[in-house]
């Protein structure tokens, strides 16, 4: 998963790649290798970066222009991750199965993230806000009311 606005960002703020690993509190060839899309950042480093750098996970997925939103948050709840996945899947008349197979996993990994048993792999919710046409900010419980992506 490449996330190209990570570099951008960065580079915008003046920052070098350590300075950004410094602040992830990751190692340079750690964040490099994010920055590269050779590893996906992991979802509780991409808030850290959001967070920083104020700017929203849609703006970082390139699901939006706008950088960030009013009244956004940036600590998770997974009770409420878990809550909004369920409801949007459900929603949009998705079984656990036909998203286990969209993001080419198991049923039993999908059902954890419902049950808020893990958090969410940020490949897994890029993939699955896609899908479903729905900000990953709103189910990440960042902001209150859903967004729809077009």
């Amino acid at each position: 998963m490449y996330l190209k606005r990570l570099k951008s960002i960065r580079i915008e703020a003046g920052l070098k790649q350590e300075d950004v690993a410094l602040i992830l509190n990751l190692k340079r060839t750690t964040y490099t290798s994010f920055e590269l899309g050779r590893d996906t950042i992991p979802l509780d480093k991409l808030l850290a970066f959001a967070k920083y750098f104020n700017c929203s996970i849609d703006y970082l997925f390139e699901f939006t222009e706008k950088r960030n939103y009013n009244k956004s948050r940036y600590d998770i709840d997974i009770s409420i991750i878990s809550k909004r996945l369920k409801e949007s899947r459900i929603e949009s008349q998705y079984s656990q199965e036909n998203i286990a197979n969209i993001l080419n996993t198991n049923h039993s990994v999908w059902s954890r993230y419902e049950h808020g048993k893990y958090l969410i792999k940020t490949s897994f919710l890029y993939a699955y806000a896609k899908e479903l046409l729905l900000s990953a900010d709103y189910l990440l419980g960042l902001i209150d009311k859903p967004k729809y992506l077009k």
